[in-house]
C-alpha cells in the first residue's frame, strides 16, 4: 500500500482552529489552504447571507465545470443560482478566485437544515514544464459551512490531488452523512486511485475520517480506501467493486469489495474485503468466497462505478 495522501482536516472557528492533518510527503511553495483561512472576515452578519442564499438555492443532478483539459471541478447546485452563492462567499473571502470554486449544497443530516460545501481548484505549475507546459497539478480543497447555534463552523479538507467529490453518503451506522471524495496518487504514473470517507463530528469540532487497513496485522490503517488499481507491476491485477450496504444496523458491514483478478498469467484468486467500521478504524476480514451471511448484504447495496481492466 501507498503512504497516506497529502491530507488535512481542519475545523475554522473565527480565530480558533483544531486540526487532524498528515505530514506533507514534499515541500511546495503554493498558498497553503490548510493554515491559512481564507475566509478571514466570516461573522454572524455574513453567515445569515449566505444561509438566506444557501437555502434558496435549487439542487440539480451533478455537472462538471470544466477548467483545463486535465481537470473539472464539480457542482449539484443550479446554474442560475451559482452567482448568488458566489457572490455571498465572496464577501467574506478574497483569496479564493471565483473561476477556480464550485458549491454544493448538501443535507448531511435529518433536521433539514442544508450546509454548503465549497470546492477550490489550487494548482500548482510543473517546474520546470518540460514536454506539457500548460499542465499543473491540481489541488482540490473543500470547505463544509455547517449550521450550529446561530452560525456557520467551517470545516477544512484536503488538499486531494485530481480529487472529485462524490454524493454524501451515510456510512456505517452514524447518524449523519460523510463527505465523500476521489482522489488519485500521482500524476506522472499510472495512479492508485481512491476514496476518502470524512464525517463532520461536531462532538469533536472536527472532521473524523474513516481509517482503512489492507493489513490484519496493521491496526490504525490510512484514509485511502482502494477504489482502482494501476496494475502493470505496481500493484495487483484487479478490478475493483466497492459497495455500502443499505443495512445500517451495527451488525451489518461497513463497506465490500470485491477484487476481481486479471488473468496476466499468476492465476490468482479473487478476493472479497469486508470491513467493519469502529470509531472510524475499518478492520477487514478477507475471503476467496462471500460467506452466506455477507451476501445478502452485497446485494442490497450501494455500488459505485468501476473501471474494468483487461491485462495488456
Amino acid at each position: 500500500m501507498l503512504g497516506m495522501a497529502r491530507i488535512v482536516f481542519l475545523m475554522i472557528l473565527s480565530s480558533s482552529a483544531a486540526a487532524f492533518s498528515t505530514t506533507p510527503s514534499d515541500s511546495s511553495t503554493r498558498f497553503n489552504l490548510a493554515n491559512s483561512s481564507p475566509f478571514l472576515k466570516h461573522d454572524a452578519k455574513a453567515d445569515q447571507l449566505i444561509r438566506t442564499d444557501l437555502l434558496r438555492a435549487r439542487i440539480t443532478k451533478p455537472y462538471s465545470i470544466v477548467l483545463d483539459k486535465y481537470f473539472s471541478l464539480t457542482s449539484n447546485v443550479e446554474k442560475k443560482d451559482v452567482s448568488t452563492l458566489q457572490k455571498a462567499v465572496s464577501s467574506i473571502s478574497t483569496e479564493l478566485n471565483p473561476k477556480l470554486t464550485s458549491y454544493w449544497k448538501v443535507n448531511l443530516g435529518k433536521d433539514g437544515e442544508p450546509s454548503l460545501l465549497v470546492t477550490y481548484d489550487n494548482p500548482e505549475a510543473l517546474t520546470p514544464p518540460v514536454e506539457k507546459p500548460d499542465f499543473s497539478y491540481n489541488y482540490l480543497n473543500l470547505w463544509l459551512f455547517q449550521w450550529q447555534d446561530g452560525r456557520y463552523q467551517i470545516y477544512y479538507i484536503g488538499p486531494f490531488l485530481q480529487g472529485t467529490v462524490h454524493e454524501p453518503k451515510v456510512i456505517g451506522a452514524l447518524e449523519n452523512k460523510s463527505i465523500v471524495v476521489e482522489h488519485v496518487s500521482c500524476m506522472e504514473c499510472e495512479p492508485w486511485v481512491y476514496l476518502t470517507f470524512a464525517y463532520p463530528n461536531r462532538s469533536k469540532m472536527d472532521f473524523s475520517p474513516f481509517l482503512f487497513s489492507y493489513s490484519k496485522d496493521k491496526q490504525d490503517g490510512d484514509i485511502n480506501l482502494e477504489y482502482d488499481l494501476p496494475g502493470m507491476g505496481s500493484s495487483i491485477d484487479a478490478n475493483v467493486e466497492t459497495r455500502i450496504p443499505s443495512d445500517k444496523s451495527e451488525s451489518a458491514p461497513t463497506i465490500i469489495q470485491n477484487f476481481r483478478m486479471i488473468d496476466c498469467g499468476e492465476k490468482r484468486k479473487d478476493e472479497w474485503w469486508v470491513f467493519r467500521c469502529k470509531d472510524f478504524k475499518c478492520k477487514p476480514e478477507v475471503y476467496d468466497l462471500l460467506p452466506p451471511s455477507v451476501e445478502r448484504y452485497w446485494k442490497n447495496s450501494f455500488r459505485y462505478p468501476f473501471e474494468k481492466h483487461q491485462c495488456e
